[in-house]
């Protein structure tokens, strides 16, 4: 059994012969472990469903967390893994750094794109097709007509999401406007605080966030606000289903004849983000998300590791692959009525057979 003596978390998963060499896999994380929301846990998720799955392979989990160093150098990383897994736009320079020290290891990369890597497998999303649901979403159950975008910077990903969003709420909503604005740097969460609360004074009472890491801005704007008292009031299919979810106290106590506040987030499964009482019974923030499956993603990836069928280049991927989806679970699902997720279901099923054809600012 190969031992690191290095500040790394080993699991080891034996489903074959214990006296077989094991087939060694790294997860890296930029920050947080693998109970973090988001990229970090569905990881974990997929690592651990397919290790279970994996019946004729003994399969060795190496943990670690930030091993890129000032200098752009791997630090303490072994040379003997037969694959990495790296999630998440942040870690590009970290799978280029891996990818160089460790010509012989295969390195999945999701959400981020290295080009003629030999050793890599890059997936991207089509995140452009679920904001036309959340656009939908949005549309259909905003109360005030008029809904929020926030972009980090201008470029194809975060453009191509404001078009295909704005499409979708046109198209519950024909009458309702959408505003946009944008940090214009990376990693800026006040910015994005600050863009909020001025969306509001306007009249925005949903917030999508596709911001990168300024969208903890948006969410912390939500959560800590809670509610606002429009100028104008309009009914939505939200109006109805608030009148059976009960509330927090500090959302009772703070918020008497006003509405709402809600963010959609991305990437991963955040309206979770948006219990700010810890109860998901009560009045959740998070009204939907881009969650991207990356368990799905590294299930199979492992699997085809396995059993060396593992490809390399860059895989874009989208609804019609199951590797992409709105976000529904516990913590919204009281939020959005069962005739609006029937009717969501329908418009990817369009989008899927080309029935309808999304608005981008480029070609596909």
């Amino acid at each position: 059994m190969r031992r690191f003596l290095y500040v790394f978390c080993t699991f080891i998963f034996l489903s074959g012969s214990a006296l077989a060499q094991p087939f060694v896999v790294g997860i890296h994380f930029d920050q947080g472990d693998w109970t973090t929301p988001g990229f970090n846990q569905d990881v974990w998720d997929g690592v651990s469903a397919a290790t279970r799955d994996l019946s004729d392979s003994n399969i060795e989990v190496v943990l670690s967390q930030n091993r890129l160093g000032a200098d752009g150098k791997l630090q303490s990383m072994p040379n003997d893994f037969d694959l990495i897994i790296a999630a998440g736009a942040g870690q590009l320079a970290f799978a280029q750094a891996a990818s160089i020290a460790l010509p012989n290891t295969h390195i999945l990369l999701i959400d981020a794109v290295i080009d003629e890597a030999p050793n890599v497998n890059s997936i991207i999303f089509r995140e452009y097709e679920v904001s036309y649901l959340l656009g939908y979403l949005a549309g259909s159950l905003t109360q005030t007509g008029i809904v929020g975008f926030i972009g980090e910077i201008q470029e194809s990903k975060t453009l191509a999401n404001l078009s295909t969003y704005t499409q979708g709420v046109k198209a519950a909503c024909p009458e309702c406007n959408v505003l946009s604005e944008y940090t214009q740097e990376l990693n800026r969460p006040e910015t994005a605080y600050n863009l909020a609360a001025g969306q509001q004074l306007k009249g925005v009472d949903i917030f999508f966030s596709s911001a990168g890491g300024s969208s903890a801005g948006v969410i912390e704007y939500v959560n800590k606000t809670m509610c606002a008292m429009p100028n104008q009031k309009r009914m939505s299919a939200l109006t109805a289903k608030l009148s059976t979810v009960a509330t927090s106290l500090a959302y009772t106590v703070s918020c008497q004849n006003s509405i709402p506040l809600f963010f959609i987030g991305n990437d991963s499964n955040q309206p979770i983000l948006g219990d700010s009482d810890q109860d998901p019974n009560t009045l959740n923030h998070g009204l939907s998300a881009i969650r991207k499956r990356a368990d799905r993603l590294v299930y199979q990836a492992l699997s085809d590791s396995v059993n060396g069928r593992i490809t390399f280049g860059t895989k874009v991927v989208g609804l019609s692959d199951g590797a992409i989806e709105y976000a529904l679970n516990s913590y919204n699902q009281n939020l959005i009525p069962e005739e609006l997720v029937t009717k969501l279901e329908e418009l990817k099923t369009q989008i899927i057979s080309g029935e309808i054809i999304l608005n981008l600012p480029f070609s596909q």
